[in-house]
């Protein structure tokens, strides 16, 4: 089987694909929101969306001073895409599902 990151903020752990979703998985695919969850939920959003802004001008300004350090470029990117998946889950937990 192959093992694969999981991904989920929570718990960023691996696991085999094909094994069931672990306990903390299923919590955080609750269907309905509290608006206290919401509100943070929305505030873990914006500081997500800044720090990868940040990230974003440090990589330009970085490869624009011709001071090109490809292993902190490397790990500046790793982190910003990091910082998207974050963004994409919480994003999803706002979106009710809708069954096709």
């Amino acid at each position: 089987m192959s093992t694969v990151i999981c991904g989920c903020f929570f718990c960023e752990h691996s696991y085999s694909l094909g094994s069931p979703l672990t306990d903390v998985h299923l919590q955080t695919m609750s269907p309905e929101l509290t608006d206290e969850e919401i509100i943070e939920i929305k505030h873990q959003l914006a500081e997500l969306m800044l720090e990868h802004r940040d990230l974003d001008d440090i990589v330009d300004s970085l490869l624009a001073s011709g001071n090109i350090e490809e292993l902190k470029i490397k790990r500046l990117k790793k982190r910003k895409l990091q910082i998207k998946d974050r963004i994409t889950l919480l994003e999803d937990k706002l979106i009710p599902d809708i069954l096709a």
